[in-house]
């Protein structure tokens, strides 16, 4: 079957882009390799839901192609996003540093792209792999799992491989690949850190902090402990710029200056030093801080 576009991968930007490109009149196939779309969607944010953010600017992503937020961003801002799912009843609240959390959650997002995506008249098939595709010059063809389609536009929004669990795979960089589009060799990123010895009796306290590594900028904001390291939105922010093996500094107290610590033992000699630290961080970080190493 011919289709003026193909687009694989049912998430989030896969089915608004389908919903936008079947608006403007062409005939859309949307194919998705799990039994449901959405996968992502269901858990971002654990499951509240993260939109979008307020103060997301082309300067604001890593990346080695720097033109290409700049031109994405100028074309389809954040409003623009709020403004698409406030017309369909999604209200949202802005959390710290401009995050934006849909009020209905997980939920609310998928039954409005999903109601969208059914009124725009594209066509949904899920569970359907691909097993190969080919360009003869002007259609790329497609050997499916539920047979074989050919378009003039072939769209590519299946995502990185950073969530097996929910069928995430590197089908993407393996096409990109194919066309010979230069890649970089892909890490982790936004993800938690685990340690050699993580303070399992801080699991579940989190707090503000700075983070910074070399070459990277200093960010401030929540500091999780887990049972295997450190996660939680600090975290996961400088996670995209570490490198293995690389230092990586934490103020724990970023609202103090530099000298606060020997300042408090001057003002307050009978202070422990976890006494100290107790007026400004939770009691078990404080006393964790404390140890002598």
């Amino acid at each position: 079957m011919t289709y003026d576009a193909i687009i694989i991968g049912a998430g989030a930007a896969g089915t608004y882009c389908a919903i936008h490109a079947a608006n403007r009149g062409l005939r859309v196939l949307l194919l998705d390799h799990n039994p449901e779309p959405g996968a992502k969607i269901r858990v971002s944010g654990g499951g509240r839901c993260n939109i979008t953010n307020l103060d997301a600017r082309a300067d604001t992503y890593h990346s080695h192609n720097p033109h290409f937020p700049r031109a994405a961003l100028a074309r389809h801002r954040p409003q623009d996003v709020l403004d698409w799912f406030g017309a369909r009843g999604i209200t949202w609240h802005e959390k710290h540093l401009g995050q934006i959390f849909a009020d209905q959650r997980s939920r609310g997002i998928l039954a409005a792209l999903h109601d969208a995506l059914a009124d725009s008249g594209a066509t949904l098939h899920t569970a359907t792999t691909l097993h190969e595709h080919q360009h003869d010059g002007s259609h790329y063809h497609l050997r499916t799992s539920r047979g074989d389609y050919r378009s003039p536009r072939l769209v590519i929004a299946c995502g990185a491989p950073s969530y097996p669990k929910l069928g995430a795979t590197d089908l993407a960089l393996r096409i990109a690949k194919q066309h010979h589009i230069a890649n970089y060799p892909y890490r982790p990123a936004l993800v938690p850190l685990t340690l050699a010895e993580p303070p399992a009796a801080l699991a579940g306290i989190s707090h503000e902090v700075t983070i910074h590594c070399d070459g990277a900028p200093s960010f401030r904001d929540q500091l999780l402990y887990t049972h295997r390291g450190i996660s939680g939105p600090a975290v996961l922010q400088i996670s995209t710029w570490w490198q293995r093996g690389a230092a990586i500094t934490l103020n724990h107290l970023p609202d103090l200056p530099a000298d606060a610590l020997v300042a408090a033992k001057r003002a307050h000699p009978q202070h422990t030093l976890a006494q100290t630290l107790r007026a400004h961080l939770p009691r078990a970080v404080a006393d964790h801080l404390a140890l002598p190493y």
